[in-house]
């Protein structure tokens, strides 16, 4: 085993365990991210496009 049999074997075993984060916690990840773009859209949308108050 030489130097880039070991490169290759700790590179993988990276990649390996990255997939394994990505997979159990990007759709929490991603849930919490579109909760948050809708609620921006709502909050954006209630102050910005509601009708203008009339002054007296």
């Amino acid at each position: 085993m030489d130097d880039t049999d070991l490169i290759d074997g700790v590179a993988r075993a990276n990649s390996e365990a990255l997939g394994q984060l990505y997979d159990r916690y990007a759709p929490s990840f991603q849930a919490v991210s579109e909760q948050a773009v809708i609620t921006a859209v709502v909050c954006f949308g209630i102050a910005f496009i509601k009708p203008p108050e009339r002054e007296r």
